[in-house]
């Protein structure tokens, strides 16, 4: 499909926006800690790939994702951010603005939900390797 080639809809975006000023587009698949450093700096991100809404969830940046797959929506889902996923073949202007919108005067709230989600999805993850290591 088109989708799979991220500078593709990437550049597609930009051209549909008709305004380039103030976007960058980073051609490199940057490291854990760069990826973490641009997202300290930003308010809310859109994502299509799942990777992306996992970082956006580790640096507590809220995320609307724009899912492609299954495995977007039940990450979403599982984050209790499942209201900010919407699938590619449904996407919608309007709607979209307004969830951002939403997110930009709610960002701290949903900083808070999501950093509560964060410590139980930490907890998980340790019970699992607890669980792991005994099998070892």
């Amino acid at each position: 499909m088109w989708y799979d080639d991220d500078l593709l809809v990437i550049n597609k975006i930009i051209e549909k926006m008709g305004v380039k000023k103030n976007i960058y587009v980073y051609n490199k698949v940057p490291s854990f800690v760069e990826m973490s450093r641009i997202l300290s700096f930003v308010d809310l991100t859109i994502g299509m790939r799942l990777h992306s809404n996992i970082f956006s969830f580790s640096s507590l940046t809220p995320m609307i994702a724009i899912s492609y797959a299954e495995k977007v929506n039940d990450f979403m889902n599982y984050i209790g951010m499942g209201d900010f996923c919407k699938g590619i073949s449904d996407f919608d202007n309007k709607e979209m603005l307004e969830l951002i919108e939403y997110m930009l005067k709610n960002r701290e709230e949903l900083k808070m939900k999501l950093s509560s989600r964060l410590k139980s999805y930490v907890k998980k993850l340790n019970q699992n390797i607890v669980v792991l290591e005994s099998l070892l």
